[in-house]
């Protein structure tokens, strides 16, 4: 009798058990993932950046007589990439794990659609069009937001592969800016880094795409894996990439409002301090220490 007690006891408690483990590993909380506008800008992108052809060589290495044909061939699509950026749109999230069999090449035309826009920036530049190649290098760093906005890790990942693209452009051009030209570039950098997606929201998206697109068996890896979803090195290294980004850019904006400041006064400030807030509203922070940075 004692024995059949306690079989029934074990019986009754997997029984309410399989419930718990069902919500545990089925149930899905409100999605992290924004909502896909329609028409969304981010497949009118990809489309367009489908129709480029790729620099032949590394792009400082091409004769001028190579950047103006590559630039006449891609003409078209360059313009159709613009007007593409110009749109509301998130990458194009499919929760399954043939997803990125379709989003790999995408992801591989988005890079090409930055090295080609790196091009036209290299050509104007050659030709003194200074401003022209900061623009061109804006629309760069557009592309890159663009291409991470509302994804996963690997689309992270490749933006920020663009993002270096556009930022190591603006480096090379804030010389030969002008005043307005720097507070236009000013405000411009300081808009989109207020408009970054933080570390902890793609971390959390590649979390939970995992959880539901991957097999039971993956999920209860997932289940029990750490916050991140991710083995503790490549998240140091996501983490670190993502640092390196966001510090490079912050520092080309606070060489940018140095420049306008030492155009208008005919003197270099002293301290970053001294840029705010005729220049910037704020002393950008160092995103590894949440120190302010400084001007060396």
């Amino acid at each position: 009798m004692r024995k059949r007690a306690v079989r029934w006891s074990i019986l009754a408690i997997a029984l309410l058990l399989v419930p718990v483990a069902g919500v545990f590993l089925f149930y899905n909380p409100s999605s992290s993932f924004p909502p896909v506008p329609q028409p969304n800008g981010y497949e009118m992108l990809s489309r367009a950046a489908s129709k480029l052809v790729g620099p032949p060589d590394i792009v400082r290495a091409l004769s001028t007589e190579k950047l103006v044909e590559a630039m006449d061939g891609n003409r078209a699509a360059l313009e159709e990439v613009r007007r593409a950026l110009q749109l509301p749109g998130v990458v194009s999230v499919q929760m399954s794990e043939s997803w990125f069999t379709v989003h790999t090449p995408e992801l591989m035309n988005l890079k090409k659609a930055a090295q080609v826009l790196d091009c036209e920036a290299e050509l104007r530049s050659r030709r003194g069009d200074t401003n022209g190649a900061w623009l061109t290098a804006l629309d760069g760093l557009r592309l890159a937001e663009s291409a991470q906005r509302g994804g996963v890790l690997i689309d992270f990942l490749v933006a920020s592969a663009c993002e270096a693209i556009a930022v190591h452009r603006m480096t090379n051009l804030v010389s030969g800016l002008g005043l307005e030209d720097c507070k236009q570039a000013a405000k411009a950098l300081t808009e989109h880094d207020a408009r970054r997606d933080s570390l902890e929201s793609i971390l959390k998206r590649e979390k939970e795409w995992s959880r539901r697109a991957y097999s039971l068996l993956m999920r209860i890896r997932a289940a029990i894996s750490p916050k991140t979803g991710l083995t503790p090195d490549l998240a140091e290294n996501v983490a670190k990439t993502y640092n390196s980004r966001t510090h490079e850019l912050r520092f080309v904006l606070l060489r940018i409002a140095a420049r306008a400041y030492e155009l208008e006064r005919g003197i270099a400030p002293a301290q970053a301090a001294d840029l705010v807030p005729a220049y910037l509203q704020r002393v950008p922070l160092d995103p590894a220490t949440g120190k302010p940075l400084d001007l060396k």
